[in-house]
């Protein structure tokens, strides 16, 4: 007897009505202060609404960027990545864009590449788009796997510089799935402003504007750096903007570094263009960098700058627009400061000439224009066909179906494994059909066997192994045939194989086998989310 699917299970992909715009859902990781928070921001604020209709998502729903966005949803993930929560909340965020018909589901920073995407394949989003908006050289080497698994699961991979770009394909991710749109400014950062702080004759002021959240940002070369410089002048001042867990620290550092009495620290800031209208030099000393919003800023201000020679950096900077040194080296960024607070010229020829660029390159209307154009071709792209896996696309005669069988081992006598072991018989007879069996117990390696007389450890030890079965079998398969009982074996075995067939775009097909299915569904309310994300049902 075949069911039909539990009432919103999800069944192919879905594009908006031909009249209507196409669903577009935006995530983000929060919206406190930062350059990935600032640019999602203003990227939700500036999509056409008669192009696209707008979704907005994200983990923690704070932080300043929030005000002005109107409704955002929270898929929280309980403080893992990886926990039951975490899993939970993908099937929930499955359902909502299911639900919500989203046409483009793009995730915009490393939380939600791995909250996002995952959710977007379950829920058969046409189009998938992840981001990277930092080098992903402070990653732990977990992270970095991690993502960059996760992004081979993309349409298309969006980075604020070519240099982003060139890591990812180092990492094996294919140059054609990779879009680079720089980050974009409201035209009211490349007016003119007035100083936030009074400007006095002969006194010269140099600042560094960043979180002070990490020790990749190198407050403290610049600290250092500015007492080698104080010792050759009297007449500067140094501003430090941003704020943090670091700031207590990067304070006493100050003091004992002897220029406690000849730097401000001015905490966050919302005035970042009269913050720059009060300086004559802007540093940058970071020793991992992307795309700096700082930079493009102090460049519309039309202040000189000085940075290291990291990442998108030279991508800015590049071609007399500003002073690049090399990462870590003090002695290199304190000449290249005092090079500059020595030559007015050529402060104000840095300045004009970086006006110029950031004003061609770096405007809200352009990033605009780039992200629309994009989700418009990949939308088109996905609505010719191409290149998408669809088992109703290809005829029987290109190649045989590639059908695979989850269920219990053929070692032990069982209902279920006796159901699955006649049904793969009778599939390895039809020409028409590729069978392969992945067992939910897969066998120990030979030194690892005596666990399989253990039960609990048995199950916990067993659980790579059958993840790593999972993977290889069904990554190429078109439908995954998965046998269920109830219980607590069904979130060991049947549940991660239907996110794995998910995830590896494979229709899925539960075959539920349980006396026990009225007690179940009713106490383990999250077999039915997982039911639900099933293509078919069969009992």
């Amino acid at each position: 007897m075949t069911a039909p699917a539990i009432d919103g299970a999800i069944d192919r992909p879905y594009a908006a009505k031909p009249l209507d715009p196409p669903s577009v859902f935006l995530m983000s990781n929060s919206f406190e202060t930062g350059g990935s928070e600032r640019q999602f921001a203003a990227l939700a604020r500036s999509l056409n609404p008669e192009s696209f209709r707008l979704h907005l998502g994200c983990i923690l729903k704070r932080g300043d960027f929030l005000e002005g966005l109107g409704q955002v949803e929270e898929f929280p993930l309980g403080g893992s990545l990886y926990g039951f929560q975490s899993l939970a909340t993908r099937l929930r965020l499955a359902r909502y864009l299911h639900r919500s018909r989203i046409s483009v589901a793009h995730a915009f920073d490393f939380y939600t590449n791995l909250t996002l995407i995952p959710a977007a394949r379950m829920a058969r989003v046409a189009v998938v788009i992840g981001s990277q908006r930092q080098l992903g050289d402070l990653l732990t080497p977990a992270k970095s796997r991690a993502q960059r698994i996760i992004l081979k699961w993309c349409d298309c991979i969006v980075c604020n510089s070519r240099a982003a770009a060139d890591r990812l394909v180092s990492q094996g991710i294919l140059e054609s799935r990779i879009a680079v749109i720089r980050n974009g400014f409201p035209p009211s950062t490349f007016l003119p402003a007035a100083p936030a702080l009074p400007k006095r004759p002969g006194l010269l002021r140099v600042g560094m504007i960043a979180r002070m959240n990490t020790p990749a940002k190198n407050h403290r070369l610049f600290l250092r750096a500015a007492a080698r410089m104080c010792s050759n002048s009297s007449e500067l001042e140094f501003v430090m903007v941003g704020d943090g867990p670091l700031r207590p620290e990067l304070e006493r550092e100050a003091f004992a570094c002897g220029i406690g009495n000849r730097i401000r620290f001015l905490g966050d800031r919302r005035d970042i263009p009269a913050v720059l209208a009060s300086l004559d030099v802007s540093v940058l000393p970071t020793t991992s960098e992307s795309l700096s919003n700082v930079i493009i800023e102090s460049m519309a201000a039309g202040v000189a700058v000085v940075a290291t020679r990291v990442g998108g950096n030279a991508e800015s900077l590049g071609e007399d627009r500003g002073i690049l040194v090399p990462a870590g080296d003090e002695q290199s960024l304190a000449a290249g400061m005092e090079r500059l607070l020595r030559d007015a010229g050529m402060r104000v020829d840095l300045g004009r000439r970086g006006k110029q660029f950031a004003e061609r390159h770096f405007t809200i209307a352009e990033m605009q224009r780039q992200y629309e154009e994009l989700y418009t071709n990949l939308l088109a792209r996905k609505t010719r066909g191409e290149p998408r896996r669809s088992l109703r696309a290809k005829p029987a005669s290109v190649r045989r179906l590639r059908v695979a069988i989850v269920a219990a081992s053929k070692r032990y006598v069982g209902g279920q494994s006796v159901q699955a072991e006649s049904l793969f018989s009778n599939l390895s007879d039809d020409p028409a059909i590729e069978a392969h069996w992945i067992p939910i117990d897969p066998v120990f390696p030979r030194g690892l066997r005596w666990i399989g007389n253990v039960p609990l450890l048995r199950t916990i030890v067993r659980a790579p192994f059958y993840l790593w079965a999972l993977w290889r079998g069904l990554k190429n398969a078109d439908i995954a045939h998965i046998f269920s009982a109830s219980y607590w074996s069904f979130l060991v075995a049947p549940a991660p194989a239907l996110l794995m067939a998910r995830f590896a775009g494979a229709r899925t097909l539960i075959h539920y086998h349980s006396g026990e299915a009225r007690d179940h569904l009713k106490r383990f309310r999250t077999a039915r989310r997982i039911l639900q994300q099933a293509d078919r049902l069969v009992v």
